[in-house]
């Protein structure tokens, strides 16, 4: 039986934080715009891979109370990993996107979908401890599991805005943009099952 994330989200009093992206000048050349957010999405998706992989061997072993320093420690390391990546995209995907050529739109495509992976693994796990493990060891994890809950969105946003000056540009046949937007799409509604029900709980 599956537990419903909103409810453990309604339990923990979740409210998503506010960050402001700092004002930052020009980067200059756009590959690097694209250069430097994909290297901090991948390095990323290395951090959570790894974190997610230790939690999921956990959960999948003996479930007692002595396995939660472990998973507090995974669910922290990956908070940690979001916040660092953070310190570099949200000035980064500041930079203007006026006059992207179909090259540059492509080389956006794989970094949307390494984020995609990377957002997916961790609702994912925070699913599978929520509804995999006894709510008494649940209960001694709501702030880590909070923290990294709310830590999504402001992953998600600024480079989703970047995303939509991309192809708001694009000609409605450029299927780069099309798939831009569909995986964008895909990455919202795995987002919106963090807050609405997954399963029975």
């Amino acid at each position: 039986m599956r537990f419903s994330t909103v409810s453990v989200l309604a339990a923990l009093s979740f409210v998503a934080p506010s960050f402001g992206a700092p004002q930052t000048s020009s980067l200059g050349r756009k590959g690097s715009l694209f250069a430097t957010t994909h290297t901090v999405v991948s390095d990323l998706q290395s951090s959570v891979i790894a974190d997610v992989d230790s939690i999921a061997d956990l959960v999948a072993g003996e479930v007692t109370d002595v396995i939660v320093p472990d998973l507090a420690t995974d669910l922290e390391d990956i908070a940690k990993s979001i916040e660092t990546a953070l310190v570099t995209l949200v000035p980064t995907v500041a930079t203007s996107v006026i006059g992207l050529v179909l090259g540059e739109v492509g080389s956006l495509l794989q970094t949307v979908e390494t984020l995609k992976d990377v957002v997916s693994r961790i609702v994912d796990v925070v699913d599978d401890v929520v509804g995999g493990l006894p709510q008494d060891i649940v209960a001694l994890l709501t702030t880590e599991i909070t923290n990294v809950l709310q830590l999504l969105d402001p992953l998600v946003s600024p480079i989703l805005t970047l995303v939509d000056g991309v192809v708001s540009q694009a000609e409605p046949t450029d299927s780069v943009a099309t798939l831009l937007a569909a995986t964008v799409a895909d990455i919202k509604a795995i987002l919106a099952s963090v807050v609405a029900p997954v399963g029975q709980v």
